[in-house]
C-alpha cells in the first residue's frame, strides 16, 4: 500500500511538472516575442541562475564545488539550450500542433530506449505488457496532432523529433548530477551551463538589441519556473519510468496550455484536446492495470 501511495505521489509530481512547463512556455513566449529568441534565452537562464543560487545559499548556506566525472554530467543545461534551438528551427515550417506531436514522438521513443537499456546510468525498466496500452494510446494521440504541414518539410520534421530526444537526454543527465549534488544544486548547474552556452551562441547569430522594459514584469519569471521544472524532474526521474514521465508531463502540459488559451484568448485547439484526452486515457488505464498487477503480486 505504501509503495502504491509513493508511486502515485511521484506520478502526480510528473503531471504537475507538465502544468508548470505549460505556464513557463507561455511566459517565455512573451519574453521571446519582445527580445528575440536568443537574447530571451540568456535572460531566462540568467534569472534561473540567480534564483537557484539564492535558494541554494539560503537553504544550505554553501554550494558543493566538487567536480564529478564523467564530464557529460554537466551537459544537461547545454542540451536544454539546443531543445529551444531545434523547436525554433521547426517553427518556421510546421504548425504548433505538429511540432508538439513530433516532439512527443521523439520523447516517447527515446524514453522507451532509456528505460529498456538503462542508458546514461539510468535504472533499467523492462517493457511490461501493461505499457503496451499506454504506448498504443500515446501513438494514436500523436497521430491526431499531425497535420498537412509535415509534408515536404522533412528537415523541419527531423528538428521537431530531435527536440523531443534532447528533452529526455537533458533531464536524464541532470538527474545523474543531482543524485551527487542535490536536486536544487543540479538545477543551478543546469542554468549556469545553459547561460554560458546561450551567450556563446549569441556571438554566431544576428540579433536586434531592444531596450529593457518592465511593462510586463511577469515575463521575466520564466527562469524561476524553469528551475522548479528541473528541480521536480530531478526528484521524479529516478522514481518514475522515463516513458510514464514523458506522457504524464505531456498531458499536464497540454491541459494547462488549453486552460491558458481559454483564459487568454477564449479559444482552444480541438485536435490538441482530443489528443490529450486519448493519451490521458491510455496512461490512466496503464496505471490502473499496474496497480491491479501489484496488488495481485502482493497477495501471492
Amino acid at each position: 500500500m505504501i509503495v502504491l501511495r509513493r508511486c502515485c505521489m511521484y506520478q502526480s509530481l510528473a503531471f504537475v511538472t507538465g502544468i508548470i512547463l505549460a505556464i513557463m512556455i507561455s511566459v517565455n513566449g512573451d519574453l521571446s516575442s519582445y527580445y528575440g529568441v536568443f537574447p530571451a534565452t540568456i535572460i531566462i537562464h540568467l534569472v534561473g541562475t540567480i534564483f537557484s543560487l539564492i535558494f541554494t545559499l539560503k537553504r544550505y548556506g554553501w554550494i558543493k564545488l566538487i567536480v564529478f566525472k564523467p564530464a557529460w554530467l554537466y551537459l544537461g543545461g547545454a542540451i536544454g539550450v539546443f531543445t529551444v534551438v531545434f523547436n525554433n528551427l521547426a517553427f518556421s515550417k510546421l504548425s504548433v500542433t505538429s511540432i508538439i506531436a513530433l516532439a512527443l514522438f521523439g520523447q516517447t521513443i527515446t524514453a522507451l530506449m532509456f528505460d529498456y537499456f538503462g542508458l546514461l546510468g539510468m535504472k533499467k525498466i523492462p517493457f511490461k505488457n501493461t505499457s503496451l496500452l499506454g504506448l498504443s494510446f500515446s501513438l494514436f494521440g500523436i497521430w491526431q496532432l499531425i497535420d498537412t504541414s509535415v509534408s515536404g518539410a522533412i528537415l523541419a520534421v527531423l528538428y521537431a523529433i530531435t527536440s523531443g530526444v534532447t528533452v529526455v537526454l537533458s533531464r536524464s543527465v541532470n538527474t545523474q548530477l543531482s543524485e551527487k549534488i542535490g536536486a536544487m544544486q543540479g538545477a543551478l548547474v543546469n542554468h549556469v551551463v545553459g547561460l554560458i552556452v546561450s551567450i556563446l551562441i549569441l556571438f554566431f547569430v544576428n540579433v536586434e538589441i531592444v531596450p529593457f522594459t518592465l511593462n510586463n514584469p511577469l515575463m521575466y519569471f520564466g527562469g524561476v519556473l524553469g528551475v522548479i521544472v528541473v528541480y521536480l524532474s530531478n526528484i521524479v526521474v529516478p522514481k518514475v519510468s522515463s516513458f510514464n514521465l514523458t506522457v504524464l508531463s505531456f498531458v499536464g502540459q497540454v491541459l494547462m496550455g488549453l486552460a491558458l488559451d481559454l483564459i487568454l484568448t477564449q479559444t482552444y485547439s480541438v485536435p490538441t484536446l482530443k489528443a490529450a484526452l486519448i493519451i490521458a486515457t491510455g496512461i490512466l488505464l496503464t496505471m490502473l492495470t499496474e496497480k491491479v498487477s501489484i496488488k495481485r503480486t502482493n497477495k501471492i
